[in-house]
């Protein structure tokens, strides 16, 4: 009897440490997601940043264009504690001429964070005409 009394005791321990790991086991699948779902949310923010410095940069440019159509480009480096930024931020912007004297090609590179993991990059490009010279 008393044999068998200590398989029972067995077989229970058996069962609670399964049950026991299973537990582990959806509490960190329920952690990891909730991280995932954190860095998605980060990440689209992130995006919302460089689309908004993307489109800054770029009404910089064809504003100093119209005011100096010898205008070249010029390269931002932004702090993440600057103008609310959460990330460092590099923003490059490169103005070229095209085929037609009264045209300019404007690239606009915007690199977001320093983490090469989690960076976003976003790239832009744009053909304007000038003013018309007087």
């Amino acid at each position: 009897m008393n044999r068998q009394a200590d398989r029972r005791k067995g077989f229970v321990a058996v069962i609670v440490l399964v049950a026991m790991v299973a537990a582990i086991l959806i509490v960190t699948a329920a952690l990891s997601q909730v991280s995932t779902r954190s860095q998605n949310a980060s990440g689209g923010m992130n995006a919302a940043q460089a689309d908004l410095l993307c489109e800054a940069a770029y009404s910089l440019a064809s504003n100093r264009l119209k005011d100096n159509p010898g205008y070249t480009g010029e390269t931002w480096q932004l702090q993440s504690d600057s103008n609310g930024i959460e990330v460092p931020a590099k923003v490059v912007i490169q103005v070229q001429p095209t085929e037609f004297p009264s045209e300019r090609k404007i690239d606009i590179n915007v690199q977001l964070g320093d983490n090469p993991v989690g960076q976003i990059k976003k790239t832009n490009q744009w053909t304007i005409s000038l003013p018309e010279t007087e």
